[in-house]
């Protein structure tokens, strides 16, 4: 991850200790936190001279970056409870009594409608739980503004075409300009589909073909996008993952992009890029990551930021991306990105551009799977589906459909068919229990393997959509339990 990017995280994570600073909290009782150890969701701990509370036991346990009040992204894992001293704080973790598998904070917290220091467990279990934003458009100018009656730049919702073939013609016509051959028109990799789950409604299908990685392999274009020069854009798209889909390691997600001369993709050198982009990845488990090229990136290969999201199969998505370019040659552009409406992300302090006369200017259409080795590929032909693409000089938030509930409903707990964890008991491979942490909140969990006795899988966990990542960060450690998301 670039310095920049993780300067910004720290500024964020460091806007929360402030926030947090007129709390006090009695930390007598409290254990000293300790690189290494395992921490449960609902953990209080003291560091720094202050208590927090772990809110991902997962992340919780990895140290380093999400150590509590030190590690650039603590603020991913960690609420804090305020200073240590006498007074007790005023700041709790509020129990529904409902599931909350997994509850994670905006990467870099602002101002929120969540109170930094204190984070309530969701009333419904949801593949998604993320600290939503309000801010007004005086305040700052990564708002979520209304439409305002302004027209969008570019707007496609396909309805336009009958299901058939994406062929020359309608790309073009669609886009402005014929397609080259990575788009995939000649090869059937683009095709105009009823909506797996709205029969009145059309969706551009994309085709990922089997043991294939790279652009040739589904969809990549570029659109130059008219008028400007722009230094500040909103990006706004539908997209699913077939109810089949095979994630591997991972692949790409268009984005905005802006830049003179080479293009910020394909590990670049540095000293070749003047600009940006901003594109997003799925990666083991439909983890979302935003994925950044700027003049200044650490990795060649691009920079990635976390989103507090991760993607299912078989729904449909929103995300929206917001960014400001900055000055050129300084530290103050910004990509703030949103799930469904909820804002999962913010990166600020980016040095996005080198020249004055790198505008926002480009939507890079790029999915595909990848990585540059075969073991990103797909085991056979994949399917992804798009629809409702917008570029806009003003916020589409207001128009955001997706989302919700996705299914979880109200439930009791606990759920039948999980039995409540015993200290002295041993568990076989598959089996499956229940525990409330120290808040009250039910968790639910499956053995990886057979496990002993004395290993709360409170303290021995790793979330569901954890299970296999070791990169970016290493998330899966061999732990013996799995949090289940929806159980």
């Amino acid at each position: 991850m670039s310095k920049n990017l993780i300067s910004a995280l720290a500024l964020g994570a460091s806007s929360l200790l402030a926030s947090a600073a007129g709390n006090a909290y009695e930390c007598g009782n409290l254990t000293q936190y300790q690189n290494g150890q395992s921490y449960a969701t609902g953990q209080i701990v003291k560091n720094v001279n202050r208590a927090f509370s772990c809110t991902v036991g997962g992340w919780c346990t990895v140290g380093g970056p999400y150590k509590p009040g030190v590690g650039w992204a603590w603020a991913n894992a960690w609420t804090d409870l305020g200073a240590c001293g006498t007074t007790t704080a005023s700041s709790s973790i509020a129990s529904s009594g409902k599931s909350s598998s997994i509850v994670s904070s905006s990467i870099v917290p602002s101002s929120s409608s969540k109170s930094s220091s204190s984070l309530a467990s969701s009333s419904k279990s949801s593949s998604l739980v993320a600290t939503s934003s309000s801010r007004s458009s005086s305040s700052n100018s990564l708002s979520s503004s209304s439409v305002n009656n302004t027209p969008a730049i570019y707007n496609n919702n396909f309805q336009q075409h009958t299901a058939g073939a994406y062929t020359a013609a309608r790309f073009s016509a669609d886009w402005g300009f014929a397609p080259g051959a990575s788009a995939g028109v000649a090869d059937n990799r683009l095709a105009i589909v009823v909506d797996p789950l709205d029969a009145n409604n059309r969706a551009l299908r994309v085709t990922y073909k089997a043991n294939q990685i790279g652009g040739s392999s589904a969809s990549v274009f570029t659109y130059s996008i008219p008028g400007g020069p722009r230094s500040q854009l909103w990006l706004q798209y539908k997209v699913m993952f077939d109810s089949n889909f095979t994630w591997v390691k991972g692949g790409k997600l268009p984005g905005l992009a802006g830049y003179n001369g080479t293009k910020p993709t394909g590990c670049v050198n540095n000293s070749l890029l003047d600009g940006f982009s901003a594109r997003f990845m799925w990666r083991e488990n439909g983890n979302g990551f935003l994925y950044l090229y700027n003049p200044v990136k650490q990795d060649e290969c691009g920079d990635y930021a976390p989103l507090a999201s991760f993607f299912t199969k078989g729904r449909w998505y929103t995300v929206t991306s917001f960014v400001e370019l900055g000055t050129a040659n300084q530290y103050n552009g910004a990509v703030a990105t949103y799930i469904d409406g909820k804002e999962v992300a913010r990166v600020s302090g980016l040095m996005l551009r080198n020249s004055t006369s790198v505008s926002i200017d480009k939507f890079l259409f790029e999915t595909f799977f990848g990585g540059s080795t075969t073991d990103w590929a797909p085991p056979s032909d994949q399917y992804s589906y798009f629809d409702d693409i917008t570029i806009s000089t003003t916020s589409r938030l207001s128009e955001v459909t997706t989302g919700g509930n996705n299914g979880g409903g109200n439930v009791s707990h606990p759920i039948n068919g999980y039995n409540l964890w015993q200290a002295t008991g041993s568990y076989s491979q598959n089996a499956k229990v229940h525990l409330q942490d120290g808040t009250g909140v039910y968790h639910y969990y499956q053995a990886r393997w057979g496990v002993s006795a004395n290993k709360s899988p409170l303290q021995n966990s790793v979330p569901e959509n954890y299970v296999g990542v070791y990169s970016p960060v290493r998330l899966d450690n061999g732990q013996p339990w799995v949090e289940l998301i929806n159980p």
